[in-house]
């Protein structure tokens, strides 16, 4: 983990680059670290049905969209 210090151009990033660098925000400083391993994460029940719900409401924004932009647009 690395605390960035007076770099204009990483003063306020967040994110992931890649697979490996996640930038974080913490009390103002940002936090430079290797991402997390999620490869073995188990998921709750609420929570896949939570994420199910999300994927359901991109799939209609993707087909709404598509629809706006006529025929064959995606």
């Amino acid at each position: 983990m690395a605390k960035v210090k007076s770099n204009i151009l990483l003063d306020g990033v967040s994110g992931k680059v890649g697979e490996s660098l996640v930038f974080r925000q913490v009390r103002g400083v940002t936090i430079v670290a290797k991402a997390p391993d999620v490869s073995r994460r188990t998921v709750s029940p609420a929570a896949k049905k939570h994420l199910n719900k999300f994927q359901r409401a991109k799939i209609g924004g993707i087909e709404s969209h598509a629809t706006n932009l006529g025929e064959g647009a995606i």
